[in-house]
């Protein structure tokens, strides 16, 4: 997550606690209409120190790997008036700059920075437009400019406001936040849409949410909705989505092909609140046997600069914790790069830190590599 992002969720926070005033609290049993298992917070089982993988400078807040040696960073106040860089791991150059902003065919007005890479391509929503743009990455490397394949128009018949993407096979899975400028009309709860890739045709959609409650006062358009915000990772392999919600210490586990969705909820202290609210998973990624889980666990009310270290969480991909580390800093997103874990951290926020999956591994408690 990045510091605009957390910019963004505070300043949503600020005003719930301007409007809500001493209003009810949220019934999490009316809000996930699913399982959710409630286990207890995993005891820290040991200390890992990041090194810094580079002294040169990136602009890698939040970003993606490619092919593990090109970094697809949201970079929004870039030159060119592009949303993306791309930048080579190893030297920090900036190969090309893409995804330009404007109206016009191809440009973008409102990508969020979560994006989807599924081989040589990146796919990129737009949640004004509500449209998902292909972006070939080789080819926009190797000539020098933005170089969309495919559009896919994902207009619906209700609210669309996609926020990120994973891909399986030939779906694409869309997370509707219904948070959306064409429309101020916010009577649904968020929920995920499966879209066709052949023909952008939505073939099915998983209401996980109740509506979650929300005043409706002069000045609040529903920004409550951004409690259900969450970072996500996906496995390819077993076709099965993890998101974890930025507001409760939860993680939650989607069958992309099925529907069926399950969540594992550590403790009931951080509740999922509109008055109190905790920032708990801050950035996942994954590979394909394990997820990786930056995770705070402080008010949301607290200045990121006064906070203490966060840990760094790994589950196995039925939901089990392999091992809950205590970080050195605060540390803002992770990305897996080959063997490594790469982390961007709060103090240092335009360097690389990194972790070898092998010492990950190796440290979690009965694990070998």
């Amino acid at each position: 997550m990045s510091s605009a992002c957390f910019s963004k969720v505070k300043a949503a926070v600020s005003l719930l606690l301007l409007f809500c005033g001493c209003g009810t609290e949220i019934d999490e049993k009316s809000v996930f209409k699913y399982p959710v298992t409630v286990v207890k917070m995993p005891e820290i089982t040991g200390e890992l120190t990041p090194v810094l993988f580079s002294e040169l400078d990136y602009p890698c807040r939040k970003y993606r790997v490619f092919r593990d040696s090109v970094i697809v960073a949201y970079d929004p106040s870039s030159q060119d008036h592009c949303f993306f860089s791309l930048v080579n791991i190893n030297s920090a150059d900036t190969l090309v700059r893409v995804g330009r902003r404007g109206r016009a065919e191809g440009e973008m007005i409102s990508p969020p920075p979560f994006i989807e890479i599924d081989g040589e391509y990146a796919y990129i929503g737009d949640s004004v437009k509500s449209k998902c743009y292909k972006l070939n990455l080789t080819e926009s490397i190797r000539r020098k400019t933005t170089i969309i394949d495919e559009t896919l128009d994902l207009e619906h018949s209700t609210t669309l406001s996609p926020l990120f993407f994973s891909v399986f096979q030939d779906k694409l899975v869309c997370f509707n936040t219904m948070m959306n400028s064409k429309t101020t009309n916010l009577d649904g709860s968020p929920h995920f849409m499966v879209f066709d890739l052949s023909d952008s045709s939505c073939i099915d959609e998983f209401h996980c949410f109740g509506n979650v409650p929300y005043d409706q006062k002069p000045g609040m358009i529903g920004y409550v909705q951004q409690t259900l915000y969450c970072s996500s990772t996906s496995n390819k392999q077993t076709c099965q989505l993890c998101f974890a919600n930025f507001l409760a210490p939860q993680i939650n586990f989607l069958a992309a092909n099925t529907g069926d969705v399950r969540g594992i909820r550590f403790g009931r202290e951080m509740r999922l609140s509109l008055l109190h609210p905790y920032d708990c998973f801050i950035s996942t990624c994954s590979d394909e046997n394990r997820i990786y889980a930056i995770f705070d666990g402080t008010d949301s009310t607290v200045n990121l600069r006064s906070r203490g270290n966060v840990k760094l969480m790994v589950f196995d991909w039925d939901g089990n914790v392999l091992g809950n580390f205590l970080l050195d800093g605060y540390y803002l997103s992770c990305e897996i790069a080959g063997d490594s874990l790469l982390m961007t951290r709060l103090d240092k926020a335009n360097k690389l830190f990194s972790l070898s999956l092998e010492e990950i591994i190796s440290a979690c408690p009965g694990q070998q590599g």
